[in-house]
């Protein structure tokens, strides 16, 4: 027997039906389950039982082998029929061995004996309540995601999107360590954060690093931290950001473009969960579950050993692959709207697309991918004037379909420079002039638009 109940073991917070023809039993483990925080339902037989069930919310059934109408096997099947998922736990005064094989057979989620054990029944409670509240929240996110085509941010009604859904759906409450493969643009970081958002860690830091945007001396230095002293800007101590993810999840984006230096020490974080800050000889414990995202294909970097094979296998233990748009076309109408939408509440402004503007951005190439189609849509969104978005509003925003960017192509700084004149002469021709307009329809402040006029030496006046 277990010693005295301790803290960690706590019940957790649910709803209790108990089925027992013996009215002290339900008395005694009424008043032991609601002094520990349980809610607590009772039922002399099968009827009573299956009346509340439906009335109530419960999480888990006790329910006595022997009852004086029935079988308790009897009523676990009826309370099965209501409610599939519902966890029964069978109370039993025999404990014998046929009897328990034949309850867990018939779909009993365990069984006690009598006199109950409290710390064996607080175990097979917890248990059970924490399985009932994980299946319900996967099943109201699967109808979320029926109905919205819509997870955690993510946007599709495709086939290959639901397949991403079900993966994420599966993966986020296990530790598991996952891969993400997908082309640039196409939500690798969306997946990472839902996985995250589902997960046991949700309350606890998400961070994400790009691996292939830091050289490799300040990528180590951001992910281990450093001592005082450790080099010569090293004024003071630093965190690091695998330190800073302690009890979350950590996200290292491009993770094919990591030095083979960085592998070795990203191993030993995922082999021994320690980190050594720069400049320190003592060890930090981390309890971080990584995710990790590329474009790139590590397989075939293990071929070429610019990847090491130990590591691979350390991060590819679950891969979820985002497809690219060209291959989830039927979503782009979908994502679009939710672009659009998403534009129109930043610049407090009301559109909506044409069917013919739909039609076109199905059509056309999207090497960007969903990246790329929020841009054309929030650039189609600034320079329009009316509320409904035409095939013209997106004339200017890149690739046509099936076509390919012109030869002519301008420094991207002078090219930013020359729209950002024209879109503000637009705004101050459809404002007349007036500055206080002109900055709402910007979604700027006054004094931000004005020095913005001032950069490209624009009068106000010359457009009333």
């Amino acid at each position: 027997m277990l010693g005295p109940h301790r803290a960690e073991e706590a019940p957790l917070d649910g709803t209790v039906l108990l089925v027992d023809d013996d009215d002290n039993i339900l008395t005694v483990l009424s008043l032991r389950l609601e002094s520990a925080g349980y809610g607590v339902f009772t039922a002399r037989d099968g009827d009573q039982a299956m009346a509340v069930v439906r009335q109530e919310k419960v999480d888990v059934v006790v329910c006595d082998l022997r009852l004086d109408q029935e079988s308790g096997l009897d009523v676990m099947a009826r309370l099965h029929h209501a409610d599939p998922g519902l966890p029964v736990l069978i109370l039993t005064a025999h404990g014998s061995i046929p009897n328990a094989i034949e309850a867990m057979n018939e779909g009993a989620a365990g069984y006690l004996t009598k006199p109950v054990d409290r710390e064996a029944l607080y175990a097979h409670l917890n248990k059970c309540v924490a399985q009932r509240r994980l299946s319900q929240e996967v099943l109201a996110l699967r109808r979320t995601v029926d109905q919205r085509g819509e997870l955690e941010g993510i946007i599709g009604q495709s086939s290959s999107m639901k397949a991403v859904f079900s993966m994420i759906e599966r993966v986020a409450p296990l530790d598991s360590t996952v891969a993400i493969f997908g082309p640039s643009g196409s939500g690798k970081e969306l997946a990472a954060r839902a996985v995250h958002a589902l997960s046991k860690r949700a309350n606890r830091p998400f961070i994400s690093v790009n691996c292939g945007a830091l050289p490799d001396t300040l990528l180590q230095s951001e992910l281990f931290g450093y001592k005082r002293g450790a080099f010569t800007d090293a004024r003071s101590d630093k965190t690091g950001l695998i330190k800073a993810a302690d009890g979350g999840t950590l996200l290292l984006d491009e993770i094919g473009d990591v030095s083979p230096a960085m592998q070795r020490s990203l191993l030993r974080v995922l082999q021994e969960g320690e980190i050594s800050p720069l400049g320190s000889t003592k060890t930090q414990t981390v309890d971080v579950r990584v995710i990790v995202a590329t474009n790139k294909d590590l397989a075939a970097m293990v071929e070429n050993r610019s990847f090491r094979e130990d590591l691979y296998y350390r991060l590819v233990v679950v891969p979820i692959y985002m497809p690219a748009l060209k291959d989830r076309v039927g979503d782009i109408p979908l994502l679009a709207e939710h672009f659009l939408a998403k534009h129109c509440a930043r610049l407090n402004r009301t559109a909506q697309l044409s069917p013919e503007a739909s039609q076109h951005l199905m059509e056309r190439r999207w090497p960007g991918n969903a990246r790329e189609l929020e841009h054309a849509v929030e650039r189609a969104l600034v320079l329009s004037f009316g509320e409904v978005l035409q095939v013209e509003d997106f004339a200017d925003t890149g690739v046509g379909p099936g076509g390919h960017r012109g030869a002519d192509i301008k420094p991207l700084r002078e090219a930013r420079d020359a729209w950002e004149r024209e879109y503000l002469e637009d705004v101050l021709k459809a404002t007349g002039g007036n500055v206080s307009a002109a900055a709402r329809k910007a979604g700027k402040y006054r004094a931000d638009l004005y020095g913005l006029l001032k950069k490209h030496g624009l009068e106000p006046g010359d457009y009333k």
